[in-house]
């Protein structure tokens, strides 16, 4: 091949690399929220316009409402923090069907003024828990930036996870903020070691978001003291109660006991890929995880939460 060839295509490819540009992002901060039951608390919607002129912005944010209201949702300083005046086109709180909406614009000549490009907070958005306990999604099902031309720029998204915690009650939790994937539904073996006694009647387990992820069957058991309860999944009669399931009787776990746990899952549960974990109320060890097609593994934890539900 020709040197002269070489070179140049070289250099075209050294160009394009060169060319590529870092998509902005619209991120939800703080990422992973724990909560208590009637807290309230905020997060914002934060841009990073990686080099980005940007002009206007808008999105539009889906959340549990059965674990999640709305307060108020307030503008923040993104697009005027060199002094701009901003027109708010669209601030809609949507507590009923549990979405959220904001859009805004720069005001004046675009060519005059242009777009910003540091990155700052959009808008910031209060929330109050209102369920005990579970884990509502903070999703993003629109995101958009433009600029000053009015031109859409590539745009991330990152999503956000809240999480409602147990307050003076004891628990037992495996569930983790990191992403828990992949996964797959099957049957988990394992053992729990409390390190406090812990009092229960319901199981929560958690699902991948956009599943039905739940547990069919639970057992828990010690073989030292002849203790057992059990837990049957009875079907989706509640679509905001399916993932819990009550024990057949109320249970002590005991400071420093080994308890034996078989739960088989339904459609798509999250799953913690270790074989040992040191989780809220203890540690949990998994001896064997069979899925849905036979495979075998001894590094698949179920992501689930053991509580009293007080009558």
């Amino acid at each position: 091949m020709n040197k002269f060839l070489v070179i140049t295509i070289a250099f075209i490819a050294i160009s394009t690399v060169v060319q590529v540009s870092v998509a902005a992002t619209i991120s939800v901060d703080p990422a992973y929220p724990e909560v208590l039951k009637g807290d309230t608390f905020t997060v914002d919607i934060y841009v990073e316009p990686e080099g980005s002129e940007v002009f206007s912005a808008q999105y539009e944010l889906r959340f549990n409402n059965v674990l999640l209201t709305t307060i108020s949702q307030e503008k923040g300083p993104f697009l005027n923090q060199d002094g701009v005046n901003i027109n708010v086109l669209t601030n809609k709180i949507g507590n009923t069907n549990g979405t959220i909406k904001y859009g805004e614009t720069r005001v004046g000549e675009p060519e005059t003024i242009g777009g910003v490009t540091n990155p700052a907070v959009l808008a910031t958005i209060t929330f109050q828990a209102i369920a005990d306990y579970g884990t509502s999604e903070l999703c993003f099902d629109v995101a958009k930036l433009s600029d000053p031309s009015i031109n859409p720029l590539a745009a991330q998204t990152n999503n956000g996870t809240v999480k409602i915690v147990g307050s003076h009650i004891a628990i037992f939790d495996t569930y983790v903020s990191e992403k828990p994937y992949p996964n797959l539904m099957g049957t988990h073996h394992g053992v729990i070691i409390p390190d406090q006694n812990i009092t229960v009647n319901r199981i929560y387990t958690y699902p991948c978001p956009g599943t039905g992820g739940h547990g069919e069957s639970v057992i828990i058991w010690n073989e030292t003291i002849g203790e057992s309860v059990e837990a049957q999944w009875t079907g989706y009669y509640n679509t905001n109660d399916y993932h819990n399931l009550s024990f057949n009787r109320e249970i002590t776990l005991k400071q420093g006991m080994i308890y034996n746990y078989t739960i088989k899952t339904g459609s798509y549960p999250q799953i913690i890929h270790a074989p040992e974990f040191n989780t809220t109320g203890g540690k949990i060890r998994c001896t064997e995880f069979i899925d849905i097609n036979g495979k075998r593994y001894t590094d698949c934890i179920p992501a689930f939460r053991l509580w009293l539900e007080e009558e």
